[in-house]
């Protein structure tokens, strides 16, 4: 299943998130209205994201990480691990026709729409995004990964 999106990647850092610390590791979480100042801007848009703290399935979740090119588009394709992929379905589920934030160690990266409940392990990223962005975006989770 595709993990929708259309929001622009964000590679560049961002100095508000860094002021406030590295609260967002690499994962999805849920936008959260009633969130006071915790979340993180887009510099794309501009627009600031208010995000719940606990992340849905975090780098812990992921098996493996690849990028391909697929109809003209590229994707970054994320294996989950099962208990990673059982928490996707659910939050999915819970989230459905709401957003998700895919954040990149503390760096907003899109903000799909859940359009349906995603099953399975594989999660396709995709979007309008550009060669390089798709590779600096994998290379970003695959040292997330590393880490951890």
């Amino acid at each position: 299943m595709s993990f929708l999106c259309s929001c622009s990647f964000q590679s560049e850092s961002n100095n508000e998130s860094e002021q406030i610390g590295q609260i967002f590791r690499t994962g999805c979480y849920p936008l959260d209205t009633s969130s006071v100042g915790i979340g993180l801007y887009d510099q794309t848009d501009g627009l600031f994201y208010p995000l719940d703290t606990s992340a849905v399935i975090d780098v812990r979740d992921f098996k493996e990480v690849s990028v391909s090119k697929s109809t003209g588009k590229y994707l970054v394709n994320l294996v989950l691990t099962d208990e990673g992929a059982q928490k996707f379905t659910a939050a999915t589920e819970k989230y459905l026709g709401n957003y998700l934030a895919f954040v990149v160690d503390n760096k907003l990266v899109m903000i799909p729409r859940i359009r349906e409940k995603i099953t399975g392990n594989s999660v396709l990223i995709d979007g309008n995004f550009t060669e390089d962005q798709m590779i600096d975006c994998y290379r970003q989770i695959k040292a997330s990964m590393a880490k951890h």
